[in-house]
């Protein structure tokens, strides 16, 4: 449950969001992301379910094995959902903030679309991929109409591009 100090600054957000804004909840290792819809309401990806597989057998429930040409590669394969909740429900205990991040380098599309693409997912299920298409991804793919994730390019430097002005739009449904 959350403090009443937690609840007021939440509250006095919601009264400021605007549709189509990114939501950012931190949690205590990473922050969750999400598209604020209206009504009190933000829509999110979230993951269901991880299997793991080691050279294409499913194990258990944690990553995926395989050979290639430089060794060993692991992948974590998720089972993910994009859905519609509460405000409230997903800030949980954190205190949430509007982080547009990428409105000073992409023109933002309008609200409407914003609201229609992640309107668009919702109840789909999808991979899930804390690399490629995490909730951040979903809400910048939404609102911006690129997957972007600065707090996965900040972990891992690699795996996406040094910057937004070489990430490639993509056109593809998220997911």
């Amino acid at each position: 449950m959350t403090n009443s100090k937690e609840f007021s600054l939440n509250h006095e957000l919601v009264l400021e969001l605007e549709l189509g804004d990114i939501v950012e909840f931190p949690r205590e290792n990473y922050s969750h992301f999400g598209i604020y819809v209206g009504d009190g309401n933000v829509i999110h990806a979230l993951a269901e379910d991880t299997i793991i597989a080691v050279c294409g057998k499913a194990l258990s429930r944690v990553s995926y094995a395989s050979s290639s040409s430089s060794g060993i590669t692991m992948k974590t394969f998720i089972k993910g959902t994009v859905i519609q909740q509460n405000f409230f429900d997903v800030a949980k205990k954190s205190v949430a903030k509007k982080n547009n991040l990428l409105d000073g380098k992409i023109k933002p599309l309008s609200p409407k679309k914003i609201v229609e693409k992640a309107k668009s997912m919702m109840e789909k299920s999808c991979d899930y991929d804390l690399l490629k298409t995490n909730c951040e991804h979903f809400a910048t793919w939404c609102r911006y109409g690129i997957g972007y994730s600065k707090q996965t390019n900040s972990f891992c430097l690699n795996a996406f591009p040094p910057s937004i002005e070489e990430a490639i739009p993509d056109t593809r449904d998220f997911m």
